[in-house]
C-alpha cells in the first residue's frame, strides 16, 4: 500500500494468517540478483493469480530484473521487488522486513480510508438497543436495532469454533426480528470454510457458490481438480426473512466467501462497497537470506457462473460508501441506507 501506515499494514497481515497453507520453496544466496530470482521464479512456480487475473509474468521479469544488479542497494531492491509485487493488485500477496519495520500489501490501496470510514462503537453506540458478543467466535456481535424488528449481526473476523452452534444461538435471540442486517465490513477475512458454515443458517437451497483448486504445477494454468462448495439448507432454524448484507473496501478473503454464500440466496439484498477482490488460500510465508518475509496465493478461485473475481471482488446490488466525515458527524450512511431498503421494500420499521 503505497500511502498506509505500516501499522495498518500489519493488522491487514495478521488476519490473513488463518488463510494459508505450507508451500515450501528453495533458499538462494543473499545477492540482491539471486533474492530477485528466488522471488519471481517462486512466484512463477506456484502462485495460483497468475492465470486467473491474466497476469504476464515474463513480461514482469523484463521489466524489473534489468532493474537489479550487484551494486543494487537493500533500499532499492525493497522499491523494485514492492513495485513488481503491487502488479498483482492481490492484498493476499506481501512483504516485509521487520527488521526495519517495512511492509507492503499489494492491492491495498484504500483500505486505511475504509477503516476511517467504519465505527463499530458509532453502530453500538447511536444504532444499536443491545449487542451480545458470541464467545465461540474470533468477534461476533449480535443485537437489535433501536426501536425496530430488525436484528445486526456484525462479523469482524472470519473465524471461531462450531459456526453452525453459534448461529443457533444467534438465531434464538434475533431470528424472531422481521430481517437481519449481516455487516462485514472492515473485516479482513479468515477461514473459507467457517465463512461457508455461518452462511449456512440463512440458505434457501442446496446450491453451487464457489470452486477452489490449488495450483500443482510449473504451468500457470496447472491446478487440481475443483473442489465445488455448496450452501446447505438442512432444514433447522433456516432464516429466509429478508437479510441485508453490509461490505466495504476492507472485507477481504473470507468476508468475500461469506458476501458469496449470501448473495445466492433470493432473499438477501447486498449493500454498500464492493470488497477488495482477494479470495485465494495463500501459501505460508516464505523467508529470504537477508531476512525478509513474503506470501503470495496458491488457489484460483471461480464464482457459480466459472468466472474469477480476483482482483474485482463482489458488487453490491446498491452502493453507497461511508467517508471518514460521515463517521465524524455521527452518521452510518451504509447502514442507514439498509433501514431505509428493508421499510420501502418490505415495510420493516
Amino acid at each position: 500500500m503505497r500511502s498506509n501506515t505500516y501499522y495498518i499494514l500489519l493488522l491487514l497481515l495478521g488476519l490473513f494468517i488463518s488463510c494459508q497453507k505450507t508451500v515450501l520453496g528453495p533458499g538462494m544466496d543473499s545477492s540482491p540478483e539471486s533474492i530477485f530470482e528466488q522471488i519471481w521464479t517462486d512466484f512463477d512456480l506456484h502462485c495460483g493469480i497468475l492465470h486467473p487475473k491474466r497476469i504476464n509474468w515474463d513480461s514482469l521479469y523484463s521489466v524489473y530484473r534489468p532493474q537489479v544488479g550487484p551494486a543494487t542497494t537493500e533500499g532499492e531492491l525493497w522499491n523494485v521487488l514492492t513495485q513488481m509485487l503491487e502488479e498483482l493488485d492481490d492484498e493476499h500477496t506481501f512483504i516485509s522486513d521487520e527488521q526495519d519495520k517495512q511492509l507492503h500489501v499489494s492491492g491495498s490501496t484504500g483500505i486505511d480510508y475504509a477503516i476511517q470510514s467504519f465505527s463499530r462503537e458509532l453502530i453500538k453506540e447511536e444504532y444499536l438497543s443491545h449487542s451480545t458478543l458470541h464467545p465461540w467466535a474470533e468477534d461476533l456481535e449480535y443485537g437489535q436495532l433501536k426501536e425496530k424488528s430488525i436484528g445486526y449481526i456484525y462479523l469482524s473476523d472470519v473465524d471461531g469454533y462450531q459456526p453452525a452452534k453459534i448461529m443457533d444461538d444467534v438465531l434464538a435471540e434475533i431470528g424472531q426480528y422481521q430481517a437481519i442486517i449481516f455487516d462485514v465490513r472492515n473485516n479482513g477475512g479468515g477461514r473459507g470454510e467457517f465463512a461457508r458454515l455461518i452462511t449456512n443458517a440463512f440458505a434457501e437451497a442446496n446450491r453451487l457458490v464457489m470452486t477452489e483448486q490449488v495450483r500443482n504445477g510449473p504451468a500457470h494454468d496447472a491446478f487440481e481438480p475443483k473442489v465445488e462448495l455448496y450452501t446447505e439448507n438442512d432444514n433447522l432454524n433456516q432464516f429466509t426473512k429478508p437479510v441485508v448484507l453490509l461490505t466495504d473496501r476492507f472485507s477481504v478473503s473470507g468476508a468475500e466467501h461469506i458476501a458469496l454464500y449470501l448473495k445466492s440466496n433470493s432473499h438477501v439484498t447486498h449493500i454498500g462497497g464492493t470488497t477488495a477482490g482477494a479470495f485465494s488460500t495463500t501459501g505460508n510465508r516464505r523467508f529470504l537470506p537477508n531476512g525478509w518475509e513474503y506470501q503470495y496465493p496458491i488457489e484460483m478461485n471461480l464464482d457459480a457462473n466459472g468466472e474469477s473475481l480476483e482482483g474485482i471482488g463482489v458488487i453490491p446490488d446498491i452502493e453507497i460508501n461511508n467517508t471518514p466525515e460521515d463517521i465524524a458527524a455521527g452518521r452510518d450512511l451504509v447502514l442507514e441506507r439498509a433501514i431505509a431498503f428493508l421499510y420501502e421494500e418490505f415495510g420493516i420499521e
